[in-house]
């Protein structure tokens, strides 16, 4: 990523902790639904309905097994290299675990099972939208990323693979290893977890995101301002060559003082068009400053 100033930095982490945080309510509904947990997190759903464990512990466990993982696969020169962007993921997935925990117990009493099929369908397309937000808004924040994807595009890159056919692979693993998980624990009597929600969120969330990102484009905005925003380094580089021109010519001094009243723009016109023909070297500093 190119060098970007501290402002651009703290609107990307923003958009992107914006994103996780609704990515949490996404899982969340979609498990609400009970229609069929996504992909990523049948596992962790399962092992959360058979073991005393939440959903959102298992999530964070997941995660830090799958930057092992990564680490795995990465070359010796790469973990050098990347070694801190890897262990930023590590407060990503702790943040986004808990957050999953904190919105299933803000939805612990919302059951659309207990009303009909038509609501517990309409909880999953919401859900599976949000999904695709969040999807969206990491796209835009591009600072950082949960390692069960970090992994995939890694290992995509790695065995030179379109990532879509590696996160096809990858996710139907996932799913076959949540249904073995399920069947062993209730002694092959059910499968929990997966159903059409399953899939709906396995072949929706990738078009959706297509459908929701251009409705984003004021965050992408909002973060483009940050660059075209003078920082503070750049009005002290500013002061720094006026005072040198200052210095060396009584005409700069004098436009620097008119610069400073809204009411003497017209005679800082001027003296700015009196230093370029008298002094050539000070008239760039003086120009700068009447702008």
């Amino acid at each position: 990523m190119q060098h970007m100033g501290k402002a651009e930095l703290i609107r990307r982490y923003i958009v992107f902790l914006l994103g996780i945080s609704i990515g949490a309510l996404g899982v969340t509904l979609v498990t609400r639904s009970t229609l069929g947990v996504n992909s990523v997190a049948c596992a962790s759903y399962v092992t959360s309905v058979y073991f005393p464990v939440t959903m959102g512990q298992v999530t964070i466990a997941f995660n830090l097994f799958m930057m092992f993982s990564l680490l795995l696969i990465m070359t010796k020169e790469e973990r050098r290299k990347g070694w801190v962007n890897v262990l930023m993921q590590i407060p990503t997935f702790v943040v986004f675990g808990l957050l999953v925990d904190f919105f299933m117990f803000l939805t612990r009493d919302f059951h659309p099972e207990n009303m009909n099929y038509l609501a517990c369908l309409l909880t999953l397309c919401v859900g599976v939208v949000i999904i695709a937000i969040n999807i969206g808004m990491q796209f835009i924040g591009n600072v950082a990323k949960l390692s069960c994807d970090a992994f995939v595009i890694a290992l995509a890159q790695k065995i030179n693979i379109k990532m879509g056919w590696v996160k096809l692979v990858y996710d139907v693993i996932l799913v076959l290893i949540a249904a073995v998980m399920s069947l062993v624990c209730s002694d092959f009597t059910e499968i929990v977890g997966i159903r059409e929600g399953t899939l709906v969120g396995a072949f929706c969330v990738g078009p959706m995101v297509q459908v929701v990102l251009p409705f984003l484009g004021f965050f992408q905005r909002w973060i483009l301002r940050a660059q075209k925003e003078p920082s503070a380094s750049d009005h002290v580089a500013v002061d720094s060559r006026l005072t040198e021109a200052s210095a060396t010519d009584p005409v700069a001094d004098a436009n620097t003082a008119q610069s400073e009243s809204p009411e003497t723009v017209t005679t800082t016109t001027d003296v700015a068009v009196s230093a370029a023909t008298e002094a050539p070297a000070v008239a760039p500093v003086v120009e700068t400053v009447r702008k």
